[in-house]
């Protein structure tokens, strides 16, 4: 009994530091499950799995989130899906990701005292040089919205005013854009003071630039996680999501070749950068 105690409390350990260093730029297919021994990151009744169904190439994460709100004191849903990535001081770092959600994934998510709210990727801890955040509203039905943390300290939805989830011209409900994959990129560039955020879906109705706003931020990039729920969600079949092709770069990453046809198309990125092969 006291071995397989002592069994369960180093892979709490683990798990809760899951970390892995890496050199720029790199990327995670996720076509095996090497990743999960270093990487998976589960807390609060959620998973991070191995799956090969579904996905947009080979192999890819499935995430579950947290089932309930245990974390911070029985408050807010806690930490699932990919542990700390580490990499060299960057003040200029791009995170691309391809993201599925399950058919009930926005309608299943509840407020644990955080709000119905994600950090999605958190740069940096406890500096949090940059947040991007998957928040929810019940304004006008349950829906999700992605969101770049910016300046004043607030959630900015789009590039114009006013900035609130209200006007999020990219909306994840149950029946929208669930089921269908997305690419997302998040940057933030600390010489410059801005963050911003791509997205392309597939039909090319969105195609790159979607949030690009001040974030006044101090020092540079050291590493990222994805993702803290301060929500948690209903467990049922259709509440999950699907992450591949991740990537990461000190400069503009794209959609994979193929995904869309497009580039991204206002000011990032600018004609001098350069561009990582995909």
């Amino acid at each position: 009994m006291k071995k397989l105690l002592i069994l369960c409390i180093l892979l709490v350990a683990t798990n809760a530091y899951a970390s892995r260093a890496v050199t720029l730029p790199w990327e995670l297919t996720f076509d095996n499950n090497s990743w999960i021994a270093d990487l998976a990151r589960t807390e609060c009744g959620g998973t991070s799995t191995h799956v090969t169904a579904g996905c947009y190439s080979g192999g890819c994460m499935k995430v579950t989130p947290p089932s309930a709100a245990c974390a911070g004191g029985g408050v807010n849903g806690g930490a699932t899906g990919l542990g700390w990535v580490t990499y060299p001081n960057t003040n200029r770092i791009h995170i691309r990701f391809l993201i599925k959600f399950g058919p009930t994934f926005p309608s299943s998510v509840r407020n644990a005292g955080g709000n119905l709210e994600s950090k999605f990727i958190l740069l940096d801890s406890p500096s949090r040089i940059g947040l991007l955040g998957l928040i929810g509203s019940d304004t006008d039905g349950r829906y999700l919205a992605w969101a770049a943390y910016g300046n004043l300290n607030v959630w900015t939805f789009r590039n114009q005013e006013p900035v609130w989830i209200e006007y999020a011209p990219f909306r994840i409900k149950d029946g929208v854009r669930t089921g269908e994959w997305i690419a997302v990129e998040y940057w933030v560039d600390t010489d410059r003071d801005r963050t911003g955020v791509y997205i392309w879906t597939q039909d090319g109705q969105f195609n790159g630039s979607y949030i690009d706003v001040s974030k006044s931020s101090s020092g540079g990039s050291t590493g990222f996680w994805m993702s803290y729920f301060n929500s948690y969600g209903v467990a049922n079949e259709g509440n999950w999501y699907l992450i591949d092709n991740l990537a990461v770069s000190t400069s503009y990453i794209g959609p994979p070749q193929g995904f869309t046809g497009g580039q991204a198309d206002i000011i990032e990125p600018p004609k001098n950068i350069r561009v990582m092969q995909k």
